[in-house]
């Protein structure tokens, strides 16, 4: 049995995917896995008290270190954030110090140095695993990023990374002698089973005569085309719902909420209230479409990999995707959805109507997402390169 550290920026209300499935398969390989991780933002909580429930997730079998900012209480200014960074650096690198770990996992340029860092001071291996190109984010730092990546990936043990055109990009910018390991954002399969739970939440909410659920899952957001998705609606037949399943921030909800009286959209837009990750499938697994929709306005959004793909479809739920490389090549493969270059809200109408229009088609559209999912998608299948690539690298230490 080894020590693992892994490292991630955390802030959010629930473990990232592929930390946490990565976490769950160490530990249940028998090693002694730990991760250290910012808690929940407070101010993110005020704006979403059901965050609260879920701002400190756990996972069998591992250690979830979650801590705080002293600094977190400092105004946003490129000033303080880099004092925030600074308090995080120093936290990351001590704890990582003082856990005395066989191996360490930095996930992306937030704490790749960290981790590296560590990993040489004590003379152990480093895996650098990316599932965000923070540097090529319409984010602030982004210079700081990339010059950790660069850095970084050409002095790490290995990269790993979960779309191959970030896996490419990061070779090239590194000058990675190697390809780095591709594993898509997949989760551990489980079996959903059809069911009523989000027509049953729709009649609670006053809606009625719905025959077909769309769901969206994620940030609500200009960049995932949160209005056009809700104005798409007024080109749908009334039998038609959407029922969102992520956070606004307080314009986008006024926004929506102009949308949905303007176009008297009232009994068919939803806003759900949060969900832990198994009720959020069970409800996915009541959807008759999955809209995920990005602006490619950055190298981060182009290399698009979510995770709500593969839970749309493990969940037998078929698409509606924006026209990304990867997207339509999946998309295309199993035959689940349907992707959309023009994204106006009759374009991405047109798109849902035409996975709803055809009640067999539908069902075999279905019936090729989960099978796709159980046979490919799925992290058992994925993951099995990486535990090989972590057993290698602990037998050398």
């Amino acid at each position: 049995m080894a020590r693992i550290r892994i490292l991630h920026q955390g802030g959010q209300p629930f473990l990232a995917l592929p930390l946490r499935e990565t976490a769950r398969m160490l530990a249940k390989s028998g090693h002694e896995v730990s991760i250290s991780l910012l808690s929940e933002s407070p101010l993110s909580i005020n704006q979403n008290p059901k965050a609260a429930d879920y701002a400190a997730e756990t996972i069998p079998g591992v250690d979830c270190r979650y801590f705080n900012l002293w600094s977190r209480r400092l105004p946003q200014s490129s000033v303080c954030m880099a004092v925030k960074y600074a308090e995080f650096f120093v936290r990351q690198l001590l704890g990582c110090l003082c856990a005395k770990a066989d191996l360490y996992i930095g996930f992306n340029s937030e704490t790749v140095l960290m981790a590296y860092l560590a990993a040489r001071l004590r003379r152990k291996k480093v895996i650098y695993y990316n599932d965000e190109l923070s540097a090529h984010r319409n984010v602030p730092g982004r210079k700081v990023w990339a010059a950790i990546d660069r850095f970084t990936c050409r002095r790490v043990d290995w990269v790993v990374a979960c779309h191959p055109g970030r896996a490419e990009f990061l070779r090239t910018q590194g000058s990675i002698p190697y390809a780095p390991m591709v594993i898509p954002n997949v989760s551990e399969y489980r079996d959903l089973p059809r069911n009523a739970s989000l027509r049953d939440f729709i009649t609670e909410q006053g809606g009625g005569g719905i025959t077909h659920v769309v769901i969206y899952q994620g940030g609500l957001s200009e960049s995932r085309y949160a209005l056009e998705m809700v104005q798409a609606f007024k080109y749908l037949p009334e039998e038609t719902a959407l029922v969102l399943l992520g956070h606004a921030d307080r314009a986008m909800r006024e926004g929506i909420d102009a949308v949905i009286k303007e176009e008297d959209l009232e009994g068919r837009i939803f806003f759900h209230p949060y969900l832990n990750r198994e009720d959020l499938l069970q409800r996915t697994a009541s959807a008759d479409v999955g809209l995920m929709l990005i602006r490619d306005d950055c190298l981060n959004a182009r290399y698009y990999a979510p995770t709500k793909l593969f839970e749309y479809w493990m969940a037998g739920v078929p698409v509606v995707c924006s026209d990304l490389p990867w997207n339509r090549e999946l998309v295309e493969k199993v035959g689940g959805g349907v992707v959309v270059s023009d994204h106006s809200p009759q374009s991405i109408a047109e798109s849902i109507q035409s996975v709803l229009e055809n009640e067999e088609g539908w069902e075999a559209m279905s019936k090729r997402c989960r099978q796709a999912v159980r046979e490919e998608y799925n992290w058992e299948v994925q993951a099995g390169p990486l535990l090989e690539l972590v057993e290698s690298l602990l037998s050398e230490c």
